[in-house]
């Protein structure tokens, strides 16, 4: 009875028109990982991964709040190779140029929840390569059907994967990308909280 009545309500995309609108640009085959500066986030498998592809270009770019994500940043950006760009506190509008540019987006956090930046890309029309030990990997990639995954951390794994997903990318569908809208967010709170109120006010003291 409680799995019949369990609703799963994926976190909203903001700005989800927006990054609808990206798609259709001129793509090159560069790779993007973007997200808050961190140690889990594992940028250093990125710069691995950029290691064993030399001739491809590679945009790392995220927010930096604290110092702890301030001496990552300055740790990622002293160790990356010449293929890598790495940019911090970037506006919307050069993150929006370089989601409706690259091919391939790179997310290397084992074990991530759900994931809005690889969400992002997709919505962008970007192909995310994602671990599949993810929410990312099943939610938003329906498990390879609409990005590549890898299974381990390790350089030449997901370098693998990369490269597929320059050679041949995966686009999800607009309507995939509208069920994490925040229009169809609230349209299902509302549904739940109905229900909710509906299912109490029949039973009896």
């Amino acid at each position: 009875e409680v799995l019949s009545r369990t609703r799963i309500l994926y976190p909203p995309l903001p700005r989800a028109g927006e990054l609808l609108e990206l798609r259709g640009s001129n793509r090159v085959p560069c790779v993007a990982s973007i997200g808050r500066f961190s140690a889990e986030k594992r940028y250093d498998v990125v710069l691995e991964v950029a290691r064993l592809m030399p001739g491809t270009l590679f945009i790392v770019a995220g927010g930096v709040y604290g110092r702890a994500s301030r001496a990552y940043y300055e740790w990622v950006k002293s160790r990356a190779p010449g293929n890598v760009r790495v940019l911090a506190n970037i506006p919307s509008s050069v993150k929006h140029l370089i989601l409706s540019r690259c091919t391939a987006y790179l997310h290397t956090m084992p074990g991530e929840h759900f994931g809005i930046a690889p969400l992002e890309a997709a919505a962008a029309g970007m192909t995310p390569v994602v671990h599949t030990r993810s929410g990312t990997w099943t939610d938003v990639c329906r498990e390879g059907e609409y990005c590549y995954g890898y299974n381990t951390l390790n350089p030449r794994e997901v370098a693998e994967a990369v490269e597929k997903a320059l050679e041949k990318p995966k686009t999800a569908p607009v309507e995939h990308v509208e069920r994490f809208s925040p229009e169809r967010f609230m349209k299902e709170i509302v549904r739940v909280v109905e229900e909710v109120a509906g299912s109490g006010g029949t039973k009896k003291a």
